[in-house]
């Protein structure tokens, strides 16, 4: 049996919170502000990446890292908020139905998004081109051991860093069709999603709320 959690950052209010647990009264809303208190003996054996949870204030670290913990079932699929859904998303539900042999993440398409370390070297072009709107794999393919590791890499201290570079880099995944889950383009009739990340962020709300009003109120 799956089960729903939403993490606030903190800026869910209690009333927020009742509109929530009226839509979804099964789902857990974790919050950020209380993740290293309630998980410090879990995460004791990774004082680096309890720094860094600590010091790094954007969302990519509470996404890496309280999500896996937080989470306690062998799947984990992580969804950003800013998305449009279409369709069906066939390809997530074979692969949840298949127990994942393969990890899954959205991909940037042409963009590339690379990461330079301390060291000087790169991300890989592959590595570069992955987005973590969508995120699904085993528990068993993810390890807080390799995110520490990825983390004493970067500069993070600078916010040099980005979480999709880090979930690409220990998963390895395959990829989501790009035609199908889009970030920019068209939207035709195959298309099952749309990430509507920044700049474009304001057309989640106008196409967003309409579609809700349309196709689920009405």
């Amino acid at each position: 049996v799956g089960a729903r959690i939403i993490h606030s950052d903190g800026t869910i209010t209690s009333t927020h919170k009742e509109v929530i647990k009226r839509l979804f009264p099964t789902c857990t809303i974790e919050d950020a502000a209380h993740f290293l208190h309630a998980h410090e003996q879990e995460l004791s054996q990774f004082p680096d990446l309890v720094a860094f949870r600590r010091e790094f204030k954007g969302f990519q670290a509470k996404k890496l890292i309280d999500k896996y913990v937080v989470a306690k079932k062998p799947l984990r699929l992580l969804l950003d908020s800013d998305m449009v859904w279409f369709k069906e998303p066939t390809e997530l539900v074979d692969a949840l139905q298949s127990g994942v042999s393969r990890p899954l993440m959205m991909t940037n398409a042409d963009a590339r998004v690379h990461v330079i370390f301390k060291d000087g070297t790169s991300t890989s072009d592959r590595v570069a081109q992955a987005n973590s709107g969508i995120v699904l794999y085993r528990a068993d393919q993810f390890s807080l051991s390799a995110v520490d590791q990825y983390v004493a890499m970067t500069d993070y201290r600078n916010r040099k860093f980005t979480d999709q570079a880090c979930f690409a880099s220990v998963l390895k995944p395959d990829f989501l069709p790009d035609d199908r889950y889009l970030i920019k383009g068209t939207l035709t009739k195959d298309v099952v999603m749309r990430h509507y990340t920044s700049p474009q962020r304001l057309k989640f709300y106008f196409y967003g709320i309409n579609r809700v009003y349309r196709d689920i109120l009405n």
